[in-house]
Order: C-alpha cells, then sequence, then structure tokens
C-alpha cells in the first residue's frame, strides 16, 4: 500500500469513483515535504490530513472481504450442519464453512485486568476450533467486543488475537493486536497458516494482559478458506 493506492481508497471511501490525481506538497527549499514538515504546512492553511497507517487501520477495522451470500441445512450421517455459502470479494471464490452446534448470540465472556502485565498472554482466554489447519490456509477470525473500561492511560481497549499452536513455540495462523473501543463492534482478522496443524494442536487465544482494562468480547467465528494460490 502506498501513495497511489491511498488516493483511490479515500476517493472511494467518500462514495466516489476510485479515481483521484496524486502530486506532491513542495517545502520552501523546493524538496518534497514530509512528516511531520506536512503537518504544520496542514495546519497553516486548514487542511485536512491523513497517514496512510491510519487509512489502513480504518478499512482493516471497517470493511470485510468475505460477505455470506446464503444459508441453509445440510443433513449427513453425522446429524444435521448449517451450511453457510461465503464470498471473496476480490476474488469471487466460493467457500463453505458448516456448523454443528448453536452459537449464543447473547454469551460474552469479561476480562478485567486490574493492573498492567508485562506480556497480552500474561491474560488470555484460549478455545479449541473444530477442524485443523494446513500449511498454507487462509484462515479469517470474525468476533464481537467491547471494551467496557478502556485502559485510562489510551481511552481504548487492547487485545491481540492469535490462532495458534497449543505448545510452545506456539506458531501462528493468525496473529493481530487490535484496539477495541468501547461500543460492541464486528472484529475480523485474517493470516495464512505458515504450517499445519492438528484440531487437537491448534487454538484460538484473546491476549489483553499488557494492559490494565475491562474488555467483553462475544461469540466468534472461524472461517478456513483453504489454501491460496
Amino acid at each position: 500500500a502506498g501513495h497511489t493506492e491511498a488516493t483511490c481508497d479515500l476517493a472511494r471511501l467518500a462514495g466516489f469513483h476510485p479515481v483521484g490525481v496524486l502530486c506532491e506538497i513542495m517545502d520552501d527549499d523546493g524538496s518534497m515535504a514530509r512528516l511531520p514538515r506536512l503537518g504544520e504546512i496542514a495546519e497553516e492553511h486548514q487542511l485536512k490530513i491523513i497517514t496512510i497507517k491510519d487509512l489502513i487501520a480504518h478499512r482493516r477495522q471497517s470493511e470485510k472481504l468475505v460477505k455470506r451470500v446464503v444459508t441453509t441445512t445440510m443433513p449427513s450421517k453425522y446429524g444435521d450442519f448449517i451450511s453457510h455459502l461465503y464470498e471473496d470479494e476480490i476474488t469471487g471464490d466460493h467457500h463453505i464453512a458448516l456448523v454443528k452446534a448453536d452459537v449464543d448470540g447473547g454469551a460474552a465472556y469479561q476480562v478485567r485486568v486490574k493492573s498492567a502485565q508485562r506480556n497480552p498472554w500474561d491474560v488470555t482466554v484460549q478455545g479449541p476450533l473444530t477442524g485443523g489447519v494446513s500449511e498454507g490456509d487462509a484462515v479469517t477470525v470474525a468476533f464481537w467486543a467491547r471494551a467496557a473500561k478502556p485502559d485510562p492511560s489510551t481511552g481504548k481497549g487492547h487485545l491481540q488475537l492469535r490462532v495458534q499452536e497449543t505448545k510452545e513455540p506456539y506458531a501462528g495462523a493468525v496473529d493481530k493486536v487490535l484496539e477495541i473501543g468501547e461500543d460492541w463492534q464486528m472484529y475480523e482478522v485474517s493470516g495464512v497458516s505458515a504450517q499445519s496443524f492438528s484440531a487437537d494442536e491448534v487454538a484460538i487465544a484473546f491476549n489483553v494482559g499488557d494492559h490494565k482494562q475491562t474488555i467483553e468480547f462475544g461469540p466468534f467465528y472461524v472461517l478456513n478458506l483453504g489454501p491460496q494460490s
């Protein structure tokens, strides 16, 4: 991601066709202005300014790359499964997720950290996955969360989400640090597994220990999209 892509992204986020004109701002000495000088120029001329880092963070929290197309019941000799058909909005590929158990939409876990620890995994909530992960599989995790009491020093909640090996060295298929707002929101993170794990070798971990905070998180969904070319 760079300035060219950011130009198109900003136009699209504003509701326009993703086309824009990209130009450089020259400083007084004729060189290209960069941060923090750009901030001074923006303040002087009352211009809006955003970093590419901020734009990427916004898109990761607000956009979904996978949408659910249809849901139906699939009988089998192991019982009835709920079958969800998902579509990759970038490639158009379709993927199926089979759900055996009901998910209680009202269930939520609350974790309170009274004093910040050295590492996020010093306070963790973990749960097993129903299936394994193969090398090269793209794994997406979606979950509801909110910061009931944010870290007073940052005004945000902080959570590290990992889909990881259940023993050392705790290799991960998904590893993402998120800022959690005070309102309930669906968060979605993805990753590609560098190795294979059987169902009893992999788990999902919500790590919150390195900040003084109270985090609540509700139902989570793990979608294995299979190998990515």
